[in-house]
C-alpha cells in the first residue's frame, strides 16, 4: 500500500530531521502564541466547513477505521513530511543569510512546493472519485485555494516561531478526520495498489 509508504517516509522524517521537535512541546503559552493558534485554529475550522461543503462521498460507506487510523497516523506522519520540507527550505537558505524574514520565506515555499506535489501528484490519485460538478458546490470551491494558503501559512509560522510539531499536528488530525468523513475515503480500498498507479 504506498500510504504506508508515504507514512514511513514520514516516520523516517521525524526521526532525521524532527526528532527533537517530536520528542519535546513548549507548553509556554504567550499571548503571541496563544493568538497565532486560535487564528490557525479559526482557519482549520473554516477549512473543514469549506472542504465539507465542497466535496461529495458519491454513496460510498463511512469507514469507521480509516476514520481513526488516517486521521491519526496521517495527521502526524504528513505533518513531518511537510515540516521536513520548510526545514530544508529555512536550512537551504540560511547557508546565504540570516534574515528571518528570508529564512521564513524559503522554509513556506518549500512547504508549499511539497505540499503541491504531494496533493497533485499523490492524494488527487489516492483518494477516489469527490470533486463533483455540482454548481451548488461550486460557491465553496472558490474559497478552497485561499483558505489552503492561509493554512499552510499559519502552520508555517507556528513552526518558525515555536517549534510547534505537536500544535500543527493536532490541527492537521482535525483536518484529515474531515476528509475521511466528508469523502468516505478507506485506506483499504483497492486504489492502494501498485497497479493502481503504474498500470
Amino acid at each position: 500500500m504506498l500510504v504506508v509508504l508515504y507514512w514511513f517516509l514520514g516516520a523516517l522524517c521525524l526521526i532525521f530531521f524532527l526528532s527533537e521537535e517530536f520528542q519535546s512541546f513548549n507548553k509556554k503559552f504567550d499571548t503571541k502564541r496563544s493568538l497565532i493558534f486560535g487564528a490557525a485554529f479559526i482557519i482549520v475550522i473554516f477549512n473543514l466547513f469549506v472542504y465539507n461543503k465542497s466535496t461529495d462521498f458519491g454513496n460510498r460507506p463511512f469507514d469507521p477505521i480509516s476514520f481513526v487510523i488516517f486521521g491519526l497516523f496521517n495527521g502526524v506522519l504528513e505533518t513531518a513530511l511537510f515540516l521536513t520540507a520548510f526545514k530544508l527550505g529555512e536550512m537551504f537558505m540560511s547557508n546565504y543569510t540570516q534574515n528571518k524574514w528570508l529564512l521564513f520565506f524559503a522554509g513556506l515555499l518549500m512547504f508549499m512546493v511539497y505540499g503541491g506535489i504531494s496533493h497533485g501528484g499523490f492524494w488527487l490519485y489516492e483518494f477516489p472519485p469527490h470533486l463533483p460538478a455540482d454548481p451548488s458546490k461550486m460557491t465553496y470551491k472558490v474559497f478552497f485555494m485561499p483558505v489552503q494558503l492561509a493554512l499552510t501559512i499559519s502552520w508555517s509560522v507556528m513552526y518558525f516561531l515555536y517549534r510547534d510539531f505537536w500544535g500543527i499536528s493536532f490541527l492537521h488530525i482535525l483536518v484529515d478526520l474531515n476528509v475521511v468523513y466528508s469523502i468516505h475515503y478507506s485506506i483499504f480500498s483497492k486504489s492502494l495498489s501498485f497497479q493502481h498507479y503504474f498500470g
